[in-house]
C-alpha cells in the first residue's frame, strides 16, 4: 500500500490558502492555541448558520476574523446587532483588540459539482433525438 498524502496539505499554497494568515516566532504557540480557540467559539456559536470556513488575520495588536456562511443574515441579525454581540464575545476571548472589519460575510463559492448539476439541460426540447 502506497503512501497517502493530507489533501489539504498537498494543495496549500497553490490551490488552497491558509485559514490563518499572521507570522510570529515569540508568540507562535499563544496565538495558535487562540486562534483554534476562536474557529471553534465561532463555529459553535453560529452552528445555525451554516458557517463553511472561518479564516484570522492578525496585524500587531489587532485580529480580523472572516466568516463565510450560507445565511449572513442570520449572523448580521436586525441592524447589525448580531454582528455587534459576536464582536464582543469574542473580544472577551482574546487579549488583542477585534478589528471593526469582522463584517465581511460572504457565500462559499459553488463547487464544480454544483456547475455540472445546474448546465445541464433540464429537458430534450430542442436537443436533437437519436431516433429518426
Amino acid at each position: 500500500m502506497g503512501q497517502k498524502t493530507h489533501p489539504v496539505g498537498f494543495r496549500l499554497g497553490v490551490v488552497r490558502g491558509w485559514s490563518s494568515q499572521w507570522y510570529s516566532e515569540k508568540d507562535f504557540a499563544k496565538w495558535l492555541h487562540e486562534d483554534i480557540r476562536l474557529k471553534k467559539f465561532v463555529k459553535e456559536k453560529l452552528s445555525h448558520a451554516g458557517v463553511a470556513s472561518v479564516e484570522v488575520e492578525r496585524a500587531a495588536n489587532k485580529v480580523k476574523i472572516n466568516i463565510y456562511t450560507a445565511r449572513p443574515g442570520i449572523v448580521i441579525g436586525k441592524r447589525g446587532a448580531g454582528v455587534e454581540t459576536l464582536k464582543k464575545e469574542v473580544q472577551a476571548l482574546t487579549s488583542n483588540e477585534v478589528s471593526s472589519t469582522s463584517r465581511k460575510f460572504a457565500r462559499p463559492r459553488p463547487t464544480r459539482s454544483w456547475w455540472r448539476k445546474t448546465s445541464r439541460p433540464s429537458s430534450n426540447v430542442g436537443w436533437p433525438s437519436a431516433a429518426p
